[in-house]
């Protein structure tokens, strides 16, 4: 009888280490692809073990698009049990002093701070780094490292492509810069003409700065407001 207790027991925990193999395998590979093929619900533990191994960490550009794509996983299937805040803190400190080189890594750096971790815009980041003992550092290296040169990527940007589009001009409004008539008017274009694959959201993003809300969505103003809701545990 032991021995047939033993036996299942192995049986057991080998289906559950192969089950955890497999999850991260999956879970890997998911992450090697782009929108909307990652977008898939994998176990809670897989994703919370990939998120807490960036926290702490000094980030690279390759690190904020898996953590990217983490978190978007993580908030659409699981909205009620996201992130702590302790780990919300530690990922935007990693975010905010992470290098982001042209401007698809600024895209990722400032989509990742506001939609992702909650943080709306510069002035937010100053808040939220003097609150936790950060001080002003981290709003100064994201001033610093993109809000002072974005200008200079406007050069970067694909105006034929919503996409390329809607990510400038959300960085303008997280570093709380104006937008030139040009802006409004390759935004309207790419819309009416429908270029690339983000007209809805460049409908949605490029002619008003869109809030995220923090644990409490009672202001949400629409649909799309709710959705960028974020709740963090502990919080």
């Amino acid at each position: 009888m032991k021995r047939k207790w033993l036996a299942w027991l192995a049986l057991v925990l080998a289906l559950l280490i192969v089950g955890v193999s497999w999850n991260e395998i999956a879970l890997t590979y998911a992450l090697g692809q782009d929108y909307p093929e990652f977008l898939k619900e994998f176990p809670a533990e897989a994703l919370d073990r990939r998120i807490e191994g960036f926290a702490g960490k000094d980030l690279v550009e390759e690190d904020l698009d898996q953590l990217w794509k983490l978190l978007w996983i993580k908030k659409d299937y699981y909205r009620n049990f996201y992130i702590t805040e302790g780990v919300r803190k530690e990922l935007v400190k990693g975010v905010s002093l992470a290098d982001a080189n042209g401007l698809q890594g600024t895209y990722l750096k400032l989509n990742l701070l506001k939609y992702k971790l909650g943080v709306n815009d510069l002035e937010e980041l100053r808040v939220f780094g003097q609150a936790n003992g950060f001080g002003d550092n981290l709003a100064e290296a994201v001033e610093g490292q993109v809000c002072g040169k974005l200008e200079g990527l406007r050069q970067e940007v694909d105006w034929d492509d919503s996409c390329s589009v809607s990510h400038f001009i959300e960085a303008k409004f997280f570093c709380g810069i104006g937008l030139a008539q040009e802006d409004v008017d390759a935004a309207e274009r790419v819309i009416s003409q429908g270029l690339g694959n983000c007209v809805a959201h460049c409908s949605e993003h490029c002619f008003e700065d869109v809030p995220v809300y923090v644990n409490g969505c009672e202001m949400a103003g629409n649909e799309n407001e709710e959705y960028h809701c974020l709740f963090f545990i502990g919080g």
